[in-house]
């Protein structure tokens, strides 16, 4: 099956070249990509709009398959991370960063709900979008305060270019170019490295679709 580009102008002027895994892996729904459009480029930026995308269009983003990217990172306690060692385990990721005080708090609340509530069945990795800052014991006492531990929540850092590249070419996710410019979605990756949705987190009946998915199998 042939590379196909597909290109979008997207809200920050930018051509969204993340399309070309999804239609690189076939993927080539019109409704998928209407939905990816429509959702993929939610932030933490003040000037961006509002998500207006409807629950069938969630329901479709929730049932794709594409491979999950192969990355590394510094967490917060110091150790390397690496994310094939999450092989075997549902896990979830997200971007975030710690001087963040707007969608962030509520993000990561959001997630220290699921892991409480799913003791054991995913694991999350939110990798931050400001590595110049995030690192050391900034980075410790910000996992502190959402009680994330290495071994089920993993806050992580790499170089700026490692996570522009995991962000737009890996999870097909808007590229932060600002920090705050970070997607608010939640990346679900099944056992075998395979992305199987994107989850708004500002969105209720997205959460539940994703606890859902946590709790089947």
């Amino acid at each position: 099956m042939g590379l196909h580009t597909l290109k979008f102008d997207s809200p920050y002027g930018n051509w969204f070249s993340g399309l070309k895994i999804l239609t690189r892996n076939g993927v080539y729904g019109s409704l998928f990509v209407l939905a990816m459009t429509s959702t993929i480029f939610l932030g933490c930026s003040a000037n961006e709009q509002a998500d207006s995308v409807t629950e069938g269009m969630n329901r479709t983003i929730a049932t794709v398959s594409i491979p999950a990217p192969v990355f590394s990172g510094i967490d917060q306690s110091g150790s390397e991370f690496t994310s094939t060692s999450l092989r075997g385990s549902k896990w979830i990721a997200s971007f975030f960063f710690t001087a963040c005080q707007t969608v962030c708090p509520r993000l990561n609340a959001k997630q220290k709900d699921l892991i409480r509530e799913f003791n054991g069945k995913v694991k999350l990795v939110s990798i931050s979008t400001d590595p110049v800052n995030d690192n050391g014991e900034v980075l410790a006492e910000y996992a502190r305060s959402y009680n994330a531990m290495p071994g089920s929540w993993w806050m992580i850092t790499m170089p700026e270019e490692s996570m522009h590249e995991v962000s737009k070419v890996g999870f097909a996710v808007i590229d932060p170019k600002e920090p705050s410019m970070h997607t608010t979605r939640l990346v679900a990756v099944d056992e075998n490295m395979t992305i199987k949705g994107y989850y708004d987190s500002e969105e209720p009946s997205d959460i539940e679709l994703l606890k859902k998915w946590i709790a089947s199998h």
